[in-house]
């Protein structure tokens, strides 16, 4: 759709996967009400989108005092989760929010477990980090380095991702999750929000 498109529908199916795709660039506070009814008769089972957009909404809900949409899960990706876009998304949703974080470059995969940690995926890449020696490690606090394992058309060998992580020494040891490498996202890299005139937000 275009991006100086003003009237509903600000999103389009794919029906070959089954998806209903929405747009994040029109999300103003005039169209908010229009993604939530969408939402509400769609009644998506799973909702997969960036934090700052699925944010926006949840705000709607929540200020608005509409009920809860309900899917099984909200998962959010491609941006840092913030603990009070956390909170608004559980409290408008009602359902379990399931992080991710990964790359455009398919470097790397990983998730957060049912118990809130977060997971490299071991099939998806290998890991390690550059201290501040600048020596190669398995374990440890420095910048995430990657071998991905799944772009067979341009694999990326100790790829320099520019964020800061601490990887554990010790594996999960519960559930299914027990040979998943465990980690923590100290710093991400550099990300600037604008607010335009007609009060959408957008990300560079």
């Amino acid at each position: 759709m275009l991006p100086e498109q003003n009237k509903s529908p600000f999103w389009r199916y794919d029906f070959a996967q089954n998806n209903l795709l929405m747009s994040s660039y029109h999300l103003s506070e005039k169209n908010l009400p229009s993604y939530y009814n969408k939402l509400k008769i769609y009644a998506p089972e799973e909702i997969i989108g960036y934090p700052s957009s699925l944010y926006r909404i949840a705000r709607y809900i929540l200020d608005s005092g509409k009920q809860p949409l309900k899917p099984y899960v909200v998962i959010t990706t491609a941006e840092t989760l913030l603990a009070y876009q956390r909170v608004a998304l559980e409290n408008a949703f009602a359902c379990p929010i399931i992080d991710q974080y990964g790359c455009t470059e398919m470097a790397f995969f990983a998730s957060q477990c049912e118990y809130g940690t977060m997971h490299f995926h071991p099939e998806h890449s290998i890991v390690e980090i550059l201290d501040q020696n600048a020596d190669l490690a398995n374990e440890g606090t420095g910048a995430l380095i990657s071998t991905g394992l799944v772009n067979q058309s341009m694999p990326l060998i100790r790829y320099k991702v520019g964020d800061r992580v601490s990887i554990a020494s010790e594996k999960y040891d519960v559930s299914v999750e027990e040979r998943f490498q465990l980690f923590k996202k100290l710093k991400d890299v550099s990300m600037m929000y604008c607010i335009k005139k007609m009060a959408r937000l957008l990300e560079d």
